[in-house]
């Protein structure tokens, strides 16, 4: 969960948002977001699910798992039409 450290500190950066406003939009509380940021404990996928939606970004995004903020930017579809694909 370290990189999901570095990219949460990093959007809270570029958006300006405060331990407060995220943990609020989120539904934690301030310190839970200063845990979640210095590693001392871990959102479960449901606070990193919201994450992600307050960021518009993926949850792959958020935990590591790839480069690009957005499933869309990978494939030039969203994942719901790639999803109905299958």
């Amino acid at each position: 969960m370290q990189l999901f450290r570095k990219r949460l500190a990093q959007l809270m950066n570029e958006n300006g948002t405060s331990q407060y406003a995220i943990g609020n939009a989120i539904g934690v509380a301030r310190q839970s977001i200063a845990q979640y940021l210095d590693g001392r404990t871990q959102p479960n996928a449901e606070k990193i699910c919201a994450i992600a939606d307050y960021y518009g970004v993926s949850t792959d995004y958020l935990l590591g798992r790839v480069e690009y903020r957005t499933m869309q930017m990978e494939t030039g579809h969203s994942f719901a039409k790639v999803a109905l694909k299958n």
